[in-house]
């Protein structure tokens, strides 16, 4: 059965649980993510963003076509004769408009990739830390208890020491670019 009350303070969701979801909403809230002076450009993107605005342009530019065509026919003169010089000016403005919009939100997404990766980085960091205090506990336990057989285990002593970041990123490094030379 589907609880009625989805909101947060339901009984059936882990608090946990209910905590995580209200955090990865507000991150990826988009209210949260854009300043002032973003947010029209938001706007903006995600209009243009959508496979109607290529069907829309198509047509405008195929009309703008016709139309000077037809009119250099009946009337002898267009308005924009081909090739259609005022059509590429006005698609070379658009061009550079929108290839302004599509880097700035670029920029601004690959900012918040950058945050979340770090943010993920430093929960992966801590979550590490509690788990090898975990294995450090469970062995001490292990070691205390009179029903418990006391023997070495040495991957749970190496598994107690906390991974160093630097020395994994430098064991990255050497497997991806090969043994210094």
């Amino acid at each position: 059965m589907i609880p009625s009350d989805p909101s947060p303070e339901s009984s059936e969701t882990p608090h946990q649980v209910t905590q995580n979801i209200e955090t990865i909403r507000k991150l990826s809230d988009p209210r949260q993510q854009h300043s002032g002076l973003h947010r029209p450009i938001e706007r903006v993107f995600d209009f243009i963003a959508r496979p109607i605005t290529l069907y829309v342009l198509l047509f405008c530019v195929i009309l703008w076509m016709l139309s000077s065509l037809l009119e250099g026919a009946v009337m002898h003169q267009s308005f924009d004769p081909p090739p259609f010089y005022a059509l590429q000016g006005l698609l070379t403005g658009l061009s550079l408009f929108t290839t302004v919009i599509v880097l700035i939100v670029q920029s601004r997404q690959g900012r918040r990739a950058e945050q979340r990766a770090e943010l993920e980085f430093q929960v992966n960091l801590l979550a590490e830390q509690k788990i090898a205090k975990l294995i450090a506990l469970l062995e001490e336990q292990r070691r205390d208890s009179p029903f418990l057989k006391n023997r070495e285990d040495a991957e749970a002593i190496q598994m107690q020491q906390g991974a160093d970041p630097q020395s994994i990123l430098s064991a990255l490094e050497e497997i991806v670019e090969g043994p210094p030379s």
